[in-house]
């Protein structure tokens, strides 16, 4: 079977917390997960999802919304990219190569955006719970 992709193990693994405070998000060896970065004040409440696209790492919290970004490059929080309306708040948040695949915290529903925050689809899911 030949994928349409070339797949590679990732040098960083990047946890954001979920202690209901400030969120901060840490990045980690794969191999040793020593903690090699940290980041903080960064904006929302209660820290949830995060991915890296290139120099820009886009994250989530269970407190609101929206979608965040975050520029590693210059270690400077960009605040607020888009908000993801009738969400409850937002959990998981994963690339696909192309979009952002974004998990609503308070209901059994995931929705594509964009890179810039553009809704392509929302899907329902089976068996999830808040």
């Amino acid at each position: 079977m030949s994928l349409p992709f070339t797949a590679s193990a990732q040098q960083f693994i990047y946890g954001n917390n979920a202690t209901g405070g400030a969120p901060y998000i840490y990045k980690m060896n794969a191999s040793t997960m020593a903690v090699v970065d940290s980041y903080t004040g960064l904006s929302g409440n209660n820290g949830r999802g995060v991915v890296v696209v290139g120099n820009t790492m886009y994250y989530t919290t269970a407190g609101n919304k929206n979608v965040y970004t975050y520029n590693l490059t210059t270690h400077t929080n960009n605040g607020l990219l888009f908000t993801v309306p009738g969400s409850g708040g937002l959990a998981t948040i994963a690339y696909d190569g192309t979009n952002l695949w974004i998990g609503d915290y308070a209901s059994n529903q995931a929705f594509l955006y964009s890179l810039t925050g553009t809704l392509i689809k929302t899907i329902t899911l089976a068996n999830t719970s808040a």
